[in-house]
């Protein structure tokens, strides 16, 4: 996912002013250092039933985003549908499946691994190297790959990439591929002995900012930031490539970050290894610093992070990668610091493994569209066979229909279910929340194939802060890609798709 309530643990409660930002940041380091104290006197509060379940969601919320490696030991007990033999051999999480990992000290590079097409009930694995597009940052180019043939227990192989177009530079280079599993300071994955690629690779929800490289950040997702967490925020692009730091706080403070490798010294650094999206980053961060009224969304009033309720539907942001939103915006309540208007939310309709066999056996089994009506689908071979229709193999339709759509499946591993998906790729969604929805003002939208081309081309919800006009006339705002603060309230709402 992306830079949402993992980067805004950071926004509190007041901004500051732009001098004292390294004694500020020195500060907020001592504070972190605290931080497990003041979580447990939080626990106990909500033991003692002074919290709201809404709050007791949020501050949830907000202690996943501290700990970012927590969220995938949390989803590891989901991932029990799916025996994966060489996943069981490295005696880790099918999370490793999941999502690419990024190399520390230079996150224009990662690793992924994926199935053979031997299925889970092989023990090879596919390894996949790729290297950020020079020109969209979304897009990420393969430059070797490797089939890696696991063995109960063992963590350490020998590996010989092949590349694309059967030669390279290395094609006579093995080397080393280390799953350093057991590091106190969290999983990682070591590779040796090829070159660039060599160094230590880690999930990419151990990256706070790593969103800060896949999209166009906006003045919503960073108006309620201190001025000392915005110095910090703007340091960290150039932290995730490897910057050495003089300033002896940004030095220490990145220290603290398993993620951080120091390579390139101040004076060797080139701001031409960071992207355009990267770039305007850092200069729209710096406009924010910048601005002491960023947080005065009324026009009137400043507004801090707990000026902002809990949103209701907190608890169901940030559990998949897809997550929908649509909402109207015709009756807006302007609330001072965000406006509330009606809409759902809806997550990837699925089904479990053992549902997935009743149905290759010839069985209906029923597909929960919407868990506050009840309304389901039925799910079945598609009749017509794979010679058919060889992409979906399965027909999704409504009880008193007789025919229905053609529908694929596609593993999640990291909910240990199928998700289901129809014509160009577009995910089934069930609904899961109707009710009130929190746009801070300042939101935007925006819909491209890719999360760069969305944001590029992003463009506010509502055309005024103050007015409650929407922006070109637009009655509603949906999405499927979406980013919010450590509240719930909605920073921007991207459709990503067709």
């Amino acid at each position: 996912m992306a830079l949402y309530a993992a980067v805004f643990s950071l926004a509190l409660c007041s901004c500051q002013s732009g001098a004292g930002n390294e004694r500020l940041a020195q500060e907020r380091l001592e504070q972190e250092n605290r931080e497990q104290g003041s979580w447990e006197k939080e626990t106990a509060a909500q033991e003692s039933g002074d919290v709201s379940d809404a709050e007791e969601r949020g501050k949830s919320q907000e202690e996943v985003a501290r700990n970012p490696l927590k969220q995938g030991e949390e989803r590891d007990q989901g991932d029990g549908g799916f025996h994966i033999k060489a996943v069981q051999n490295l005696e880790t999480g099918n999370e490793l499946l999941s999502a690419a990992l990024l190399k520390a000290g230079d996150i224009r590079y990662q690793v992924s691994f994926d199935l053979t097409r031997e299925g889970m009930e092989s023990d090879r694995l596919q390894c996949a190297f790729s290297m950020r597009n020079a020109d969209h940052s979304s897009y990420y180019d393969s430059i070797a790959s490797v089939e890696i043939s696991t063995e109960k227990g063992r963590r350490s192989y020998e590996i010989e990439p092949v590349f694309p177009d059967g030669s390279s530079y290395m094609q006579a280079e093995s080397g080393e591929i280390r799953f350093c599993l057991d590091d106190p300071a969290g999983p990682y994955i070591s590779v040796k002995g090829l070159r660039e690629l060599d160094g230590d690779y880690y999930p990419s929800s151990v990256f706070q900012g790593s969103g800060l490289m896949f999209r166009y950040l906006t003045k919503a997702d960073l108006c309620m930031y201190p001025t000392e967490d915005l110095w910090l925020l703007r340091n960290e692009i150039y932290a995730l490539h490897g910057r050495i730091f003089q300033n002896e706080v940004l030095r220490q403070y990145f220290e603290t970050y398993s993620w951080y490798r120091g390579t390139t010294e101040p004076g060797a650094f080139s701001e031409d290894i960071l992207s355009d999206v990267e770039k305007k980053n850092v200069a729209l961060i710096k406009e924010m610093e910048d601005d002491p009224n960023r947080a005065m969304l009324d026009g009137s009033n400043h507004y801090g992070i707990e000026d902002l309720p809990f949103a209701p539907y907190l608890s169901y942001l940030g559990e998949y990668d897809e997550t929908g939103l649509s909402a109207a915006l015709t009756q807006a309540k302007d609330m001072g610091g965000y406006y509330v208007v009606q809409g759902s939310i809806s997550v990837p309709a699925s089904i479990t493994p053992e549902q997935l066999e009743g149905v290759k056996a010839g069985k209906e089994v029923e597909v929960v569209l919407d868990e506050l009506t009840g309304e389901a689908g039925i799910l079945t071979l598609d009749p017509g066979g794979n010679a058919a229709a060889p992409v979906y193999g399965y027909i999704l339709r409504e009880y008193a229909e007789d025919q229905g759509c053609e529908t694929g499946l596609w593993a999640d591993y990291k909910s240990g279910t199928y998700q289901l998906w129809q014509t160009s790729g577009d995910t089934v969604m069930k609904t899961v929340y109707r009710g009130d929805i929190y746009l801070l003002k300042g939101a935007v939208t925006g819909g491209d194939v890719s999360l760069e081309g969305a944001s590029e081309n992003q463009r506010l919800i509502f055309a005024s802060k103050g007015a409650g006009e929407r922006s070109g006339g637009e009655t509603d705002v949906f999405g499927n890609h979406l980013y919010y603060n450590s509240r719930g309230h909605f920073t921007a709402v991207y459709y990503l798709g067709d």
